[in-house]
């Protein structure tokens, strides 16, 4: 046991005296130590690449590769080498207005926020809309989505953020309630993809989906009202629509009745004229061939129209005395 112990006068010339202080010796192989230390270091560059994942490898902060196939794969430990993994295959999800708390499929939980729901509209109205945007990572740009911005799914946020409240702002609050919800939703999808490509960080969308549209609580007894009396204009609009229908037929018919009237009055008349005519041209050419008998016949014809159904009494009166006999009187009958 000697030889693992030191003689301190070796180090002093006895300044302790005779007395012998012992002290234990540690044998160290910093060789082992450090072997042991790289072995582990160059062991920390073993990394698994599960299936729908891919691996953008970094070399001193420069991209210097993706991979794409799984697998156990090795980089250089760190410093040197760094490797992001980016799931491609994920379906991700940006909500606006709300939150999913529980994602239970029968009754899932949501919170609101009402900071991110409440917009203005182009009729300057405030409406409480939310939105749903599902969207994945491009497989064949993965490494622009760990590059191009420092923090994408945030980045995502504020994008479909953005573009939902200048799609509301372009339309009035009634027809986002009413008949413009796909188009806001067809248009803020592509504006949010149109947006997504101008900063080139690998996102496609796939689907745009409005939720809950509403105006705002401290509101809605209003927009009822409002709503009622839209309703009411609706109905009334159908009442009138069905009276016209109704009574529009019978007015073009009743007019149509009318011309057809005036039609038969005016040949009738015309007719009438014509023969009148014809007559007064017979009647002429009668009197120029016998005037005073024509006269005389008209003078007649004209009593009989002026005197229709009285007792008319023709007298010839050549000497001035006027001889009638009443045989009516005598014998009972009339006379004419």
């Amino acid at each position: 046991m000697k030889n693992d112990f030191i003689d301190l006068e070796d180090f002093g010339g006895g300044k302790f005296g005779k007395r012998d202080f012992k002290l234990p010796e540690f044998k160290l192989n910093i060789w082992l130590v450090l072997t042991i230390a790289a072995v582990l270091w160059l062991a920390s560059g073993l990394y698994q690449l599960r299936p729908g994942y891919h691996a953008v490898v970094q070399t001193f902060g420069s991209h210097t590769g993706t991979i794409k196939e799984p697998g156990l794969r090795y980089r250089l430990p760190s410093p040197i080498q760094k490797v992001t993994l980016v799931w491609v295959e994920e379906v991700k999800r940006v909500e606006i207005g709300f939150r999913t708390v529980n994602y239970s499929a029968t009754t899932p939980k949501y919170s609101d926020h009402p900071n991110e729901s409440e917009m203005l509209t182009a009729d300057e109205n405030i409406i409480d809309a939310e939105l749903a945007v599902q969207y994945v990572i491009d497989p064949m740009a993965s490494e622009k989505w760990v590059f191009n911005v420092k923090d994408p799914e945030q980045a995502m946020i504020d994008i479909c953020g953005a573009a939902f409240r200048t799609e509301v702002g372009r339309h009035t609050l009634d027809n986002i309630l009413t008949t413009e919800k796909e188009q806001i939703q067809d248009s803020t999808e592509s504006l949010i993809q149109q947006v997504a490509d101008s900063y080139d960080f690998g996102v496609d969308v796939q689907n745009v989906q409005l939720q809950e549209v509403k105006p705002p609580d401290r509101v809605v007894a209003a927009f009822k009202d409002v709503a009622s009396a839209k309703e009411d204009k609706i109905r009334r609009e159908a009442q009138a629509r069905e009276m016209r229908n109704q009574i529009v037929p019978e007015a073009q018919g009743q007019a149509k009745q009318l011309v057809n009237e005036a039609l038969g009055y005016k040949s009738k008349v015309v007719n009438e004229a014509l023969g009148d005519a014809l007559r007064f041209d017979q009647v002429y050419e009668q009197y120029r061939v016998a005037q005073d008998i024509t006269r005389r016949r008209l003078y007649i014809e004209a009593l009989e129209e002026i005197f229709p159904g009285m007792k008319k009494i023709i007298v010839e009166n050549d000497d001035g005395v006027i001889k009638l006999l009443p045989l009516e009187t005598l014998t009972g009958g009339e006379s004419k």
